[in-house]
């Protein structure tokens, strides 16, 4: 689990490279944590709203589920972001970029893309898997 979440981590922290420009302000510390928690924090609300439609029969307030997913994704998505960072410098993934090749340095920044879009939409599939979202509209 370890390794696939530092080769998601070198991904994410590829991309950021190749988008932000440090130049006019753009921090790649930043958009790396929060590009790589981003899609954790979707998919664990998806989880939530799973739990939440299965596991209780009752009908769940929609105000109710939704408070409940922010405060999961804000636990995740803040919570986690300074053990992000101290995980880049950790594992250096800083001198390993430099290293790179043009065509992995491509290959990441594809999976990084994949692995953004995909939590967004997993995050979706499990909202509407769950029964919460189209049962109290």
């Amino acid at each position: 689990m370890k390794a696939i979440l530092r080769y998601l981590l070198a991904s994410c922290y590829s991309f950021s490279r190749r988008w932000v420009n440090p130049k006019y302000g753009g921090d790649v510390m930043w958009t790396t944590v929060h590009g790589f928690l981003t899609p954790i924090s979707f998919i664990a609300a998806g989880v939530y709203l799973v739990v939440l439609g299965y596991g209780l029969s009752f009908k769940i307030d929609k105000l109710f589920g939704f408070i409940g997913m922010a405060v999961v994704m804000s636990l995740i998505g803040y919570g986690l972001q300074k053990p992000t960072k101290n995980a880049i410098f950790k594992w250096g993934i800083e001198k390993e970029f430099k290293s790179l090749t043009k065509k992995q340095r491509r290959s990441r920044n594809t999976l990084a893309f994949f692995f953004f879009f995909f939590g967004f939409y997993l995050f979706f599939y499990l909202a509407y898997k769950s029964g919460i979202v189209y049962r109290s509209l």
